[in-house]
């Protein structure tokens, strides 16, 4: 999720999972951590903890909520190629490698609203 706004504004934060992703099972990998950053113009990118209060979000920054998802269930290597073609096409799974969407710089998110 990407927020941004027009206006300033105050946010909070209340969620967990930031420091271990979701237990992988039967030799399935362990999902990742969920994600929150806020960027800011002209500053480092800044790691949001989970329980944060008062996170002050100026027009401009952009605020990026990063679900990690589950972990794996069974031997990735012995999955149908065919299936895991189709979880790949449909968003299920991630496809092997560098992730095709990086998070937004500070300025380049979905635009003010």
């Amino acid at each position: 999720m990407v927020v941004e706004t027009a206006e300033p504004a105050v946010g909070n934060t209340a969620g967990d999972g930031v420091r271990y992703g979701a237990c992988g099972i039967l030799g399935g990998a362990d999902g990742v951590p969920h994600r929150y950053t806020l960027y800011s113009k002209a500053q480092p990118p800044r790691a949001i903890k989970t329980k944060e209060v008062g996170l002050v979000i100026h027009p401009g920054d952009v605020l990026v909520l990063e679900s990690g998802g589950g972990g794996g269930w069974g031997e990735p290597t012995l999955r149908n190629p065919d299936a895991a073609a189709r979880d790949i096409e449909n968003g299920f799974i991630s496809a092997p490698g560098p992730h095709p969407n990086p998070p937004p710089l500070a300025g380049e998110g979905m635009g003010a609203g």
